[in-house]
């Protein structure tokens, strides 16, 4: 069976099954046995406790297989936004709160408030617009729609309560059933460095996950756990709001408060350090990542990296 034809099979089902009681999500992944992963692939479906079959109404019992397809039922939390996290009450670790200028990917952002503590985030990488009418010399830094909340917000790097910390605004936000991005025009091109990323490196050019990338390692630089590695563990992951994401795995955290706008990329040895997706929420070990090309075109964006003209 194909990826499309089994993409297709779990699509035609997952919504009637995130109507059953206690079900968060629905995607493609490896069936597991007793806890052990196996080598085949299955439709997976994520419920907040799983029970006993005898307690499972008989209308919302999820068959062993879908067209041929096997199913898996796993317990999880549900995934969730990763919190804003605010300097004044934070406790937990951090790695990339320092001043850069220039200022690389992986690095704090700070959005201030009107009123009450102003929010920080992580920028994930830098991009250039490819909506008609923006000039090709202007860059942008990108990270997530819940950090900028609107645009015209004022970004600065690191946490501070000086405008003239300032590197950029928020000038395009998008929340859509695909992601959660937004981009902020930096004042001077100059303070950014689009060719690097904190811990990682360069960024090569952007990668499409498919079924076949399961399992691969992938990593991220986040401000608050720095940089982290885990395995792409389930894809065309669809959730109550949202849809077509990519869940994260990892034996600690992947990522926290403070993460959200963190780029992941590919860490195997085919497609290393090319952009995959925008990191934007999780829980526990378990972060759900926005595939890049959607952050693209959804955006009107192109990301910089080593293979794009400079």
């Amino acid at each position: 069976m194909t990826n499309n034809e089994m993409i297709r099979i779990k699509r035609a089902c997952e919504y009637t099954m995130l109507n059953y009681d206690g079900v968060h999500a629905v995607s493609i992944g490896y069936k597991r046995i007793g806890g052990v992963c196996t080598n085949v692939l299955a439709i997976i479906v994520h419920t907040i406790q799983k029970k006993p079959m005898r307690k499972v109404p008989l209308s919302q019992r999820i068959p062993p297989f879908r067209e041929g397809i096997p199913t898996d039922v796993v317990e999880s939390l549900p995934l969730r936004i990763l919190p804003l996290v605010t300097k004044e009450t934070e406790t937990s670790l951090k790695d990339n709160d320092e001043k850069y200028r220039p200022v690389p990917g992986g690095a704090e952002i700070y959005i201030p408030r009107e009123s009450g503590n102003g929010g920080v985030c992580t920028l994930g990488m830098f991009a250039r617009s490819r909506k008609a009418g923006d000039p090709f010399s202007d860059i942008y830094l990108l990270t997530n729609a819940h950090c900028l909340l609107e645009t015209g917000r004022q970004v600065r790097q690191p946490f501070s309560q000086s405008e003239e910390d300032a590197i950029a605004y928020s000038s395009r936000i998008v929340r859509s059933d695909l992601i959660d991005g937004g981009i902020a025009k930096m004042i001077s091109a100059s303070d950014a460095d689009p060719y690097e990323i904190l811990g990682i490196g360069a960024p090569l050019g952007t990668y499409d996950v498919s079924i076949d990338d399961i399992g691969k390692s992938v990593i991220k630089t986040g401000r608050t756990t720095g940089t982290t590695t885990g395995t792409i563990d389930y894809v065309d992951v669809t959730l109550l709001d949202i849809r077509e994401q990519i869940i994260i795995g990892a034996e600690v955290p992947f990522a926290s408060p403070g993460d959200s706008g963190s780029v992941v990329l590919m860490q195997s040895e085919d497609h290393s350090h090319h952009v995959i997706g925008l990191l934007w929420g999780g829980v526990f070990n378990y972060a759900v990542i926005s595939p890049i090309q959607a952050v693209m075109d959804e955006l009107e964006i192109d990301l910089i990296t080593q293979n794009t003209m400079r």
